[in-house]
């Protein structure tokens, strides 16, 4: 089984959190922690029981979010397997597993199964297995228990193991009585995550701060952050979303900028040139002669550029207007 593959993404990521610890104030624990405000449309959801929001997290962390529901509550995730046609009572390597008698109570991810035992990456759990607890743990549980309700199976790429016989030879399924896990994931090199940091090499000095990426330029003739896109009509290079998940400000894999947002400039902004020749001035446009003067009529609005030094304006109409002379 190759390493590099969804469910080994999935399983990566979830181990990752293994330790993390919830709020603690005032002599208890208090149920808040990063994931929900680091979860698109869930940050409503902060300082609730925060299983279900680990396991979107870790599929929105891991680039499978399509293939797990993005939820806070338990139930809402069996209803989503089950119309999803992705329910199973068979344990699966990468399945998000639900407890309680009807799911209800507590969720994790399956990292490993055998014929009696499932192995999960649970959070909001504890020591002693409670559904109700103070971190992320890895959590061994008998497959025959009470409190395991059943299996949602992601759709993986690759198709996703499973212990159910009936699964055996359907496409996307993979029959295997029990699996030890995927190993250690081989993630694409140059992944940050927040407590995710994947490289091919890394050297990492001076303090660590969550949630924070800082480079430190150590020399005049090295890039300090350099990103090449894959083709030039690949996904976005960079793409920021707000708080709510959309989309404020992306470069493509051409390097063209898109902004959706208000943005300020303390000093001068060049255009045409990617030097700065703004005569010396602060707070100022400065705009070269136009490269290629525009020959079309733009729709909703218009085009200002110089010409021979020449200030001018097309409108949609064809009209070139010369708004001041050189």
């Amino acid at each position: 089984m190759a390493t590099n593959n969804q469910v080994a993404q999935v399983i990566a990521v979830a181990k990752s959190q293994v330790g993390v610890r919830e709020g603690y104030a005032e002599g208890g624990w208090t149920n808040i922690t990063r994931y929900a405000t680091e979860v698109p449309g869930l940050a409503w959801a902060q300082g609730m029981s925060w299983c279900a929001i680990f396991t979107s997290w870790v599929a929105t962390r891991s680039g499978t979010a399509p293939l797990f529901p993005r939820t806070a509550d338990c139930s809402a995730a069996v209803a989503w397997f089950t119309n999803a046609g992705r329910w199973s009572w068979f344990p699966a390597l990468g399945a998000q597993v639900m407890y309680g008698s009807s799911g209800q109570d507590h969720t994790g991810i399956v990292i490993a199964y055998d014929p009696t035992f499932i192995w999960a990456v649970e959070a909001n759990t504890s020591d002693n297995g409670s559904t109700e607890g103070d971190g992320v743990y890895i959590r061994k549980r008998r497959r025959s228990d009470s409190i395991v309700y059943g299996y949602g199976l992601p759709a993986y790429a690759e198709g996703i193991y499973t212990s159910d016989p009936a699964k055996n030879g359907v496409s996307g399924y993979i029959y295997q009585a029990a699996h030890a896990g995927p190993g250690p994931a081989e993630l694409t090199a140059g992944v940050v995550a927040v407590q995710n940091f994947v490289a091919d090499t890394a050297t990492i000095t001076g303090p660590l701060h969550a949630g924070r990426a800082f480079i430190q330029q150590n020399d005049g003739s090295t890039i300090a952050l350099e990103v090449v896109g894959f083709t030039g009509t690949g996904p976005q290079l960079v793409l920021v979303k707000d708080p709510d998940g959309i989309a404020r400000f992306e470069i493509s894999a051409s390097g063209a900028i898109t902004h959706r947002g208000v943005s300020t400039f303390s000093q001068a902004v060049q255009i045409g040139s990617a030097t700065a020749d703004v005569g010396g001035g602060a707070g100022v446009l400065g705009l070269k002669n136009a490269a290629t003067i525009p020959t079309s009529n733009p729709t909703g609005g218009g085009v200002l550029y110089p010409e021979n030094g020449a200030l001018k304006w097309r409108g949609p109409n064809g009209t070139v207007t010369t708004i001041a002379p050189a």
